[in-house]
């Protein structure tokens, strides 16, 4: 059996070997993105969810994101799997509660940044028209349902809110959007709380315009 040295791999090629059923491949990817299944579990943690469900949650989907990978359909595996993850917690999720109890932070989440290998930028929320390798109409319903909410959401929101909210989604923190907005770190907190309790109403009402 040929030896590989994961380390020094592209992740995209150890999720090729991994997809093409090999263990070792599939064990580095595992304990690689362990971390970051429980960070994204803790960052959608709810009152009453169980953070070490959310995780498991989040190991299937990067067990189905090496299972469906293809270096063909899908660029960057990182990417690829982000989707997944999200996806599988974020269905658990709903499966488990009702939507005014989904967290803003799935939301916020769909508007991170991910990079490709040739350096660019985007949103996650756009690898869901992208993503070849998932079902197209739970991609399409995820993103009619993002839409929506984002468009009910910001009208809502008072004009130092929605330019609270555009920073907190850059990645921005408390500090950083003071000094760029001229205000301090308490008022900015204050936006990002009645953000969240807005959201939630957005939330319960079904997020429509």
């Amino acid at each position: 059996m040929e030896r590989y040295d994961f380390d020094k791999m592209e992740l995209n090629d150890v999720a090729a070997l991994a997809a093409g059923g090999n263990v070792s491949a599939i064990e580095f990817i595992v304990n690689s993105l362990r971390g970051t299944i429980k960070q994204k579990a803790r960052s959608f943690y709810v009152s009453g969810a169980d953070s070490d469900d959310l995780v498991q949650e989040g190991m299937i989907g990067l067990i189905k994101a090496i299972r469906d990978y293809s270096p063909d359909k899908n660029a960057s595996f990182r990417t690829f799997a982000d989707i997944c993850i999200t996806r599988q917690i974020f269905t658990a999720i709903k499966a488990s509660r009702c939507k005014k109890h989904i967290p803003l932070n799935y939301y916020v989440s769909l508007y991170n940044t991910v990079g490709d290998n040739d350096g660019s930028e985007h949103y996650l929320v756009d690898e869901l028209d992208a993503d070849e390798a998932t079902d197209p109409i739970e991609n399409m319903a995820l993103k009619e349902e993002f839409d929506s909410f984002s468009a009910a959401l910001s009208q809502r929101l008072s004009p130092l809110e929605n330019q609270v909210l555009e920073k907190y989604l850059l990645g921005m923190n408390y500090k950083e959007i003071a000094k760029e907005l001229q205000r301090s770190e308490k008022s900015i907190d204050n936006a990002l709380q009645r953000i969240k309790q807005k959201a939630s109403v957005v939330l319960e009402e079904g997020g429509k315009v």
